[in-house]
């Protein structure tokens, strides 16, 4: 794996003021497009996630996400996805 995915994010974490989730999650897609190895993101049990802005940041990383990201969710139930356009 490449050591340079999520430095970006790790260092923008220890500034005094915690930075909005969606910067957050647009810098480390960032930082895995600029990375030439391929990533797959697992997420299990995602059925367990309540949280609106947690499907929101999933959502906006499905939709942004580099072409050597691939993002896989185990999951019981569909989630609160855009699975049509997913699966299209």
């Amino acid at each position: 794996m490449d050591g340079t995915i999520g430095r970006t994010v790790q260092q923008t974490l220890q500034s005094p003021q915690m930075p909005p989730l969606p910067s957050l999650v647009t810098v480390l897609l960032n930082d895995v497009s600029a990375s030439d190895t391929a990533l797959t993101l697992e997420l299990d049990d995602y059925q367990l996630i309540r949280a609106p802005a947690v499907h929101e940041l999933v959502s906006f990383m499905l939709e942004y996400q580099p072409p050597l990201m691939h993002l896989v969710i185990g999951t019981r139930e569909d989630p609160p996805l855009h699975l049509p356009l997913l699966r299209a």
